[in-house]
């Protein structure tokens, strides 16, 4: 009978054990996690009103051109031209976002390292939990 009550007793204590050292690795798994409104910190970065106007310059230059030049084309002449026309704002976009992306994906390694987070989701994936990076990112990206 003891050794039933013993038996039972240490299957109860090692039962709690397991259960105990579950808890905290799961809680450190979630404090893990982090977001950032990638969004906001685009739109806070600095000068980047400056990028999306040469953008949109660019853009209304080449629609300028294609109203110019298109109306002496075929139609192959007219995708030939709007096809060359939207590389070019394609280069324009690359050209001035590139660099913009760049730094932003950096600031958020950053500070996702500097804040013992492993993995870094973009916050409209979020449903629940997890760090909100997304301040701490905006003044990294504006130093």
């Amino acid at each position: 009978m003891k050794k039933k009550l013993l038996a039972s007793l240490f299957f109860v204590l090692a039962l709690f054990g397991v259960c105990g050292m579950a808890a905290p690795s799961e809680a450190l798994a979630a404090e893990q996690i982090g977001y950032v409104n990638v969004q906001k910190v685009f739109n806070n970065y600095p000068d980047v009103r400056s990028a999306i106007s040469a953008i949109d310059l660019e853009r209304q230059n080449a629609q300028k051109q294609f109203n110019e030049q298109s109306a002496s084309l075929d139609d192959n002449g007219k995708a030939d031209l709007n096809k060359k026309l939207s590389e070019q704002v394609n280069s324009k976009e690359k050209e001035m976002l590139g660099p913009i992306q760049k730094k932003i994906s950096e600031a958020i390694v950053k500070v996702a390292k500097a804040q013992g987070i492993g993995t870094v989701l973009d916050s409209s994936t979020i449903v629940f939990g997890g760090k909100d990076l997304t301040e701490a990112v905006i003044t990294e990206v504006a130093k």
